[in-house]
């Protein structure tokens, strides 16, 4: 058993609790409600867990070091009160902001459990941008940003020299260097969904990221619509988990942003897919009912298909959620902090109506105005 407690810190002026054993969790909530204070924290968390596992067991990282020193800098700046506790069955991790105190906690005789999601991989919002910072990173090789985002531009500086060939290429290369086993159905199941979702393949020729559709035309990726620059990074993140054989917590930033709902029901597809066929867990923010209501499709035909045979399939079964492996919270500031769980304990599905709540709003003031424009005879 995982779990994370945060108190007091940044928007969150209360307690907030959440366990990190299910496969996927879902944080909604409006604008400075603290979601991404709590994703912050969880990876904040999880990459000083992997640095301390690194010294009991007498290895070296220093590139993992370094990231989780510049994420708690971060932390100790930006925060001036507030605790973050972290636990799991053989560790435990405090972090109070006030006197900036970090302590771990492990026992005597540690024996790291390999139990997946062990590595945090953290992908920001705003990927629309990465294009523009790679041109800078390469001229100067000096950015500032923030460590969360300065982190992942460097894991993908790293993988995506890979991407010269198709993803099928790729993924082909890069599970023969791991000995990741998956099948020929599995590979082609991930390849037709980000194709799909990217509308296109990625290439880095010679220092350059393109865009080639599926006429072969080939544009810069300054040139790509909005969409796919902010859904490209999350497919190259997700093609390198898929052939990593310990897996990772991957935390992503609201994954539909500028995505056409039906490419967000096919990234929830892609992210299902690889939650059942690797060792990945996901956390993710989202304003997106869409994101709600895809993955409900996906848990409402775990517990129905699963449980019969029947010649019409409506979702493939290596895209189904159980309901027991999802989480979802609503948080919210009604003067203080407080989060609640949408999932209904009966049905296993997320009540997706309390992100969408304003189309109530919208559409009784499109009736009251109906009405009014029917009494006056206009």
């Amino acid at each position: 058993m995982s779990k994370i407690q945060i108190e007091n810190l940044g928007p969150i002026d209360g307690l907030f609790e959440m366990s990190l054993d299910k496969k996927l969790t879902i944080l909604i909530g409006e604008q400075a409600t603290g979601k991404s204070t709590i994703a912050r924290a969880i990876y904040f968390s999880m990459l000083s867990e992997c640095c301390v596992e690194l010294d009991l067991i007498g290895e070296k990282n220093n590139s993992l070091r370094q990231h989780a020193e510049a994420v708690h800098q971060y932390f100790r700046k930006n925060y001036e009160y507030g605790t973050i506790d972290y636990f799991t069955n053989v560790f435990s991790f405090s972090f109070n902001a006030e006197n900036n105190d970090l302590v771990f906690s492990p026992p005597g005789d540690y024996i790291p459990l390999k139990t997946g999601g062990e590595y945090p991989m953290y992908i920001p919002a705003g990927r629309s941008v990465i294009p523009l910072l790679f041109e800078s990173y390469a001229a100067a090789k000096n950015i500032h940003v923030d460590p969360f985002l300065e982190n992942y531009l460097l894991f993908l500086d790293a993988v995506r020299k890979d991407f010269t060939k198709p993803f099928n290429e790729v993924l082909k290369r890069n599970m023969e260097l791991t000995a990741v086993q998956h099948t020929e159905d599995v590979k082609k199941v991930i390849i037709h969904l980000m194709e799909s979702i990217l509308k296109g393949q990625y290439r880095y020729e010679s220092g350059n990221e393109r865009l080639v559709n599926s006429d072969g035309v080939s544009i810069p990726i300054t040139s790509a619509s909005s969409g796919q620059q902010e859904s490209l990074y999350i497919l190259i993140s997700l093609l390198f988990v898929l052939c990593d054989i310990k897996g990772f917590t991957i935390i992503i930033e609201e994954p539909e942003a500028h995505l056409f709902p039906a490419t967000q029901k096919l990234l929830m597809e892609l992210i299902a897919f690889i939650i059942n066929k690797t060792y990945c867990r996901f956390i993710i923010t989202t304003h997106s009912p869409y994101i709600l209501t895809s993955a409900n499709l996906l848990i409402h035909s775990a517990k129905v298909e699963n449980k019969i045979k029947d010649n019409k399939v409506i979702v493939e079964p290596m895209k189904r959620l159980k309901p027991e492996d999802v989480c979802a919270f609503m948080l919210e500031r009604n003067g203080d902090f407080s989060y609640r769980s949408i999932i209904d304990e009966e049905t296993g599905l997320i009540d997706a109506e309390e992100i969408d709540a304003v189309s109530e709003t919208i559409n009784k003031g499109m009736s009251d105005l109906i009405d009014l424009e029917v009494k006056h005879d206009l």
